[in-house]
């Protein structure tokens, strides 16, 4: 993809955004409001024109390359495959750093809805969850970042957030991290077990790839183990361990 390069204090818009408006930049860290600051990035918001946008603000760090202008590309390949993601805005670079700018992405993480969806809608968005998966790793792109927090549902829709990691790869290890990632994850919220089995059958049912399917099950239950055995002993979580094969 090409890279389009900008000036200091300038900004990139996305050229397939057809809004008339977009939120003012200038003055980000002023008229945006910060609800989430880490050593590396801080998140802020802002409404305008009656949208909600997101900018993640990314601070000037030794060899970490241009972050927002990989996350920017990263969400257009991603929509580019046909999978819904965040809505680009633009990105560009000020004294501080770089930031990204998005659309808010409407929706919650399964978890955090209010009500599940009805059995026939928590179905349909298992398949279509696995399908899209399958079509990101078909496309030799992995995630490196998936977990239930990273897909939001929204009434009888999904989107997959967060891109700003994701890689091209060659090797079945980074599929196998993807997708324990995503299962480790779904045991920590206590998703259920027949949700996780439909989730992995959709995916592979729609996985171009040639390998052992059994043993790459087994690889993935492997790894989402030892993922929850490091949760447990870092003390994050004090949820029982499931049964991998419940």
């Amino acid at each position: 993809m090409e890279t389009t390069k900008v000036a200091r204090h300038s900004v990139v818009w996305n050229d397939r955004d057809s809004r008339p408006e977009r939120p003012p930049i200038d003055d980000a860290l002023t008229s945006w409001r910060i609800h989430n600051r880490r050593r590396s990035h801080l998140n802020a918001c802002r409404v305008f024109g009656g949208r909600e946008y997101h900018l993640k603000w990314f601070f000037r760090r030794p060899f970490a390359g241009n972050p927002a202008l990989r996350e920017y590309e990263n969400a257009r390949r991603v929509k580019d495959l046909g999978i819904p993601s965040v809505d680009v805005v633009g990105w560009g670079r000020h004294r501080w750093g770089t930031f990204f700018v998005m659309e808010g992405s409407p929706g919650s993480p399964l978890f955090r809805l209010p009500q599940l969806p009805r059995p026939e809608v928590l179905h349909r968005l298992t398949v279509e969850l696995g399908r899209l998966i399958a079509v990101l790793h078909n496309a030799n792109l992995c995630h490196r970042d998936l977990y239930v927090d990273h897909v939001l549902i929204d009434e009888e829709s999904l989107r997959i957030i967060d891109v700003g990691r994701v890689m091209s790869f060659h090797r079945r290890r980074w599929i196998v991290k993807d997708l324990a990632g995503l299962l480790f994850s779904a045991w920590r919220e206590k998703i259920s077990a027949q949700t996780c089995r439909l989730f992995l059958r959709s995916y592979l049912l729609h996985s171009e790839r040639r390998w052992n399917r059994r043993r790459l099950v087994s690889a993935i239950l492997k790894k989402a183990q030892s993922y929850w055995r490091h949760n447990e002993m870092a003390g994050r979580s004090n949820r029982r361990r499931p049964d991998a094969g419940s």
